[in-house]
This record gives C-alpha cells, sequence and structure tokens, in this order.
C-alpha cells in the first residue's frame, strides 16, 4: 500500500519516529552551501508489512552557488527487528 502525502505536519503527524530520522539526516548529511533552506515538497509512505514501512521525503532548495534548483530525496526504511535506516536517494540540479 502506497499513502502518498503534501503535507510535513500530516506525515510527521502519523510517521513521527521516521520523520524525524529523515529531517536529522537532512540538517547533519544534507547541508545547503547558499542561504536558502530546504523546502518540504512532497512524500510518500510505502507499507510492506505491519512492521516493515519506507517514508521517502522529496525536498527542494535554492542553491545559490549553482544558481539552479536542486531536488533532494531522502528515505527511512523501518522495521521492528533493525529499527530505522536513513539514506539519501538522490540530490540533482534541476534544469
Amino acid at each position: 500500500m502506497i499513502r502518498r502525502y503534501r503535507s510535513l505536519d500530516d506525515l510527521w503527524c502519523e510517521w513521527g519516529d521516521a520523520t524525524t530520522a529523515i529531517m536529522e539526516h537532512i540538517q547533519l548529511k544534507e547541508p545547503l552551501d547558499s542561504k536558502y533552506q530546504w523546502i518540504f515538497s512532497d512524500a510518500a509512505v510505502v507499507i510492506h508489512h505491519s512492521d516493515n514501512y519506507a517514508v521517502t521525503v522529496i525536498h527542494t532548495a535554492l542553491d545559490s552557488t549553482i544558481n539552479q534548483k536542486v531536488l533532494l530525496s531522502v528515505q527511512a526504511r523501518v522495521s521492528e527487528n533493525d529499527g530505522i535506516a536513513v539514506s539519501t536517494l538522490r540530490r540533482t540540479a534541476m534544469p
């Protein structure tokens, strides 16, 4: 089952631990070399089983060092046995 989210607040209310882990990952591992900040764009949750799911969040920002919009996709994979594993799926400049 896939659920889409257009609001970061709604995502945080329903999937708080995974969303917090994603936001911490972005803050620590995906800084912007510009005066701007990441802006939430979209999110999806894929539920595999009752104890396994993945939360993917997409952010965008203007990177003033390259004067382009940048897309960032980060995913938290959550399982009852392994906890939460967060990784950057994609960070790319948009045309």
